[in-house]
């Protein structure tokens, strides 16, 4: 009999720590949804509208209202927008206050290029917990030059924006900025080559206008090489042209950092170096 109850006790001891394990997985599932998508008013394949959108100016501010339906992490933030002579964009996630944006808890930087309408992604560097059922805001302000904030195309409607006297007003009938949030896991990371310079970066936020990701674990080059990235190949299209020299002197007129080829700050010598560059080739 005393063996028959030490085999039963075992059995109901290993089933225990079987719910158990069930049990604590779920808890920790629920803790954070990974790899979710949080918030996404843009069309299929990134589409959103050509004209129109929210000015992001000194004096006019713009934000975007959220509610989170799980618990959630938010790590990265795509939005669309663009610039008549470039600008640096921070988009801060902020707690609610009565309406409107009010503590930040995180913030990140888009640099828009001047031009057309772009989509651009940014990474916050430390992930935010979002409670499910909290309101929250993405705050859009501009730490140079000025943007504007594309619209989506899916029907969503509602932001919120500042005026000149730096009091939050609320549109319920405008088209929401094109935003996505998501909960994404670490990316690889390697050498990024942006115009003429190379950055180390997560491949995620190497993409856009005149970037290439070169691999994971590739380190930038080694002072006098031309690899992993051909910096005198300015659109990276993996061949010299004419075309390099134009988009470069074009970057370089619009103080984009990307024509910032000897890491000096943007100067007259850049030109002369991305020259010398180009005519030694790659």
């Amino acid at each position: 009999m005393g063996t028959l109850d030490e085999a039963n006790m075992r059995q109901v001891l290993i089933r225990a720590a079987m719910v158990m394990t069930v049990v604590m997985t779920l808890l920790l599932g629920a803790a954070a949804v990974r790899g979710a998508v949080i918030l996404d008013t843009f069309g299929p394949g990134d589409a959103f509208g050509a004209t129109g959108g929210v000015s992001v100016t000194l004096f006019a501010n713009a934000g975007v209202r959220f509610v989170p339906t799980t618990t959630a992490s938010l790590t990265d933030i795509t939005v669309a927008m663009k610039s008549t002579s470039g600008a640096t964009i921070a988009l801060s996630l902020c707690v609610d206050a009565n309406g409107h944006p009010g503590t930040t808890l995180a913030s990140t930087t888009v640099a828009v290029a001047a031009g057309d309408p772009q989509v651009y992604h940014a990474r916050y560097d430390t992930p935010r917990i979002l409670a499910a059922s909290a309101t929250y805001w993405i705050k859009a302000v501009p730490v140079a030059g000025t943007a504007t904030w594309m619209p989506n195309t899916i029907g969503a409607t509602g932001y919120s924006f500042t005026l000149a006297s730096g009091a939050w007003n609320s549109s319920t009938s405008g088209a929401t900025p094109a935003l996505r949030l998501e909960d994404l896991p670490l990316q690889s990371t390697g050498a990024c080559c942006q115009g003429s310079t190379c950055v180390v970066a997560e491949e995620l936020l190497c993409r856009g206008p005149n970037v290439r990701f070169t691999g994971n674990g590739v380190a930038c080059n080694a002072v006098g090489s031309v690899t992993p990235c051909c910096k005198a190949d300015f659109n990276q299209s993996g061949a010299l042209s004419v075309q390099d020299i134009f988009d470069f002197l074009a970057a370089w007129f619009g103080g984009n950092s990307f024509a910032d080829i000897n890491g000096g700050g943007l100067a007259v010598q850049d030109i002369f170096d991305f020259l010398a560059g180009w005519f030694g080739g790659c």
